[in-house]
């Protein structure tokens, strides 16, 4: 986080798309996203109005997903918000409010998958025009997830840990079958290593 003239800046995605950067400012409760591509001779960045204190996010060549956390004191759910960039259709965004239990806790975006890891261990699969095409719990806290083309990675914590020693599993879903392709392989992670990225 770094203060710009009375504004403290967030990055909530960094990949070979862009940035997406949350402008908050002190004086208003209200924030604003800004998406800036490093092509910058593809498209008008968008700027969104941060209505929910989104703090996670994912950028793909087609659009950006945004998620917040749940604030039960104020009945707020967690909430997910798709923006397409290049749209012929005027409203094509689409938003879900997740039931009040129900957190988001990891997100992954691509071309054709519009992916949700939720604190429930609970991962929903949705079209980029927000039809929901899967569901699928997993065993294990969700640690990250990336998507590419069709394909989803999904990262867990296994049972058994041992000695200070994570135990993660990874687990393929493939949107073109519709289910997962590759069962629960376990990470090969050297003692007391942390999972930094996945891409």
């Amino acid at each position: 986080t770094s203060a710009l003239s009375g504004r403290r800046t967030r990055i909530l995605s960094w990949n070979t798309v862009g940035v997406v950067v949350v402008q908050d400012s002190d004086e208003s409760v209200e924030s604003k996203i800004d998406v800036d591509f490093l092509d910058k001779s593809r498209r008008r960045p968008p700027s969104i109005r941060d209505s929910y204190a989104y703090s996670m996010g994912a950028l793909a060549e087609n659009g950006v997903l945004l998620a917040s956390r749940s604030q039960p004191e104020e009945a707020l759910p967690s909430t997910l918000l798709y923006r397409p960039f290049d749209s012929w259709a005027p409203n094509a965004h689409w938003s879900l409010s997740c039931p009040l239990h129900e957190d988001v806790c990891t997100l992954a975006l691509s071309e054709r998958v519009v992916a949700v890891g939720t604190t429930q261990r609970m991962v929903r699969v949705f079209t980029t025009s927000g039809f929901q095409r899967a569901i699928f719990s997993v065993p294990g806290d969700l640690v990250c997830m990336a998507a590419h083309q069709d394909q989803l990675a999904v990262v867990y914590h296994a049972s058994g840990s041992v000695l200070d020693c994570t135990r993660l599993e990874l687990l393929i879903w493939d949107g073109g079958q519709g289910r997962v392709t590759q069962a629960p392989t376990e990470l090969p992670l050297s003692p007391e290593s942390t999972l930094a990225w996945l891409g």
